[in-house]
């Protein structure tokens, strides 16, 4: 089983790196075009200024930390993202329900959001960029035990954060979390 899911991650990398190297191959002769003919009307993207991505939640079953693949293209292009863009830092929530005990849930939100900076690392996105904290079932997205609010519960939620730090410190846990948690979001 985890063979087969590794040849998926190689197939779907390999794939993608095919279809950036395609893309930019055919900028590359675009671009040597419009010079040729000299017109300003030629477009070429710039990575640096690629509008920031659309950040959905990655909801997980019960008790489950691998990321589901549907999921796999989205944070391949927010690693391309990161990758350029080095001002961007990405903050990765882990969640869980409220099935099972307090440990059990932070160490589980801990371990969904690892794993989505191990993927991200996989495609390419700095490290340094990444920082990942577990709320474990301090801040539901939905109030209550219906399996739909325990479905919306088990989550990774990303959040973008574009420019520099306020503060120099490396460990942005501390300075940025608490500020970004008001007691309305979290009952």
């Amino acid at each position: 089983m985890k063979n087969n899911r590794l040849l998926k991650y190689i197939f779907f990398v390999l794939s993608s790196a095919m279809l950036l190297n395609f893309a930019s191959c055919a900028t590359d002769e675009r671009e040597e075009e419009f010079a040729a003919r000299g017109t300003p009307y030629g477009y070429v993207p710039q990575p640096e200024k690629m509008p920031p991505p659309i950040l959905t939640p990655i909801y997980f079953p019960t008790n489950i930390t691998e990321i589901p693949e549907f999921h796999w293209r989205e944070l391949f292009f927010l690693a391309q993202y990161l990758r350029f863009n080095h001002k961007a830092r990405l903050e990765i929530e882990g969640h869980a329900d409220l099935t099972g005990n307090v440990a059990h849930n932070k160490m589980l939100g801990t371990k969904r959001a690892d794993a989505v900076k191990e993927m991200l690392a996989f495609f390419g996105a700095p490290v340094d960029q990444l920082f990942t904290i577990s709320m474990g079932q301090d801040c539901p997205a939905m109030v209550g035990s219906t399996p739909m609010g325990l479905k919306f519960n088990r989550r990774v939620e990303l959040v973008l954060r574009l420019g520099e730090p306020k503060d120099n410190r490396d460990d942005l846990r501390e300075s940025l979390i608490p500020a970004h948690y008001s007691r309305a979001k979290c009952f």
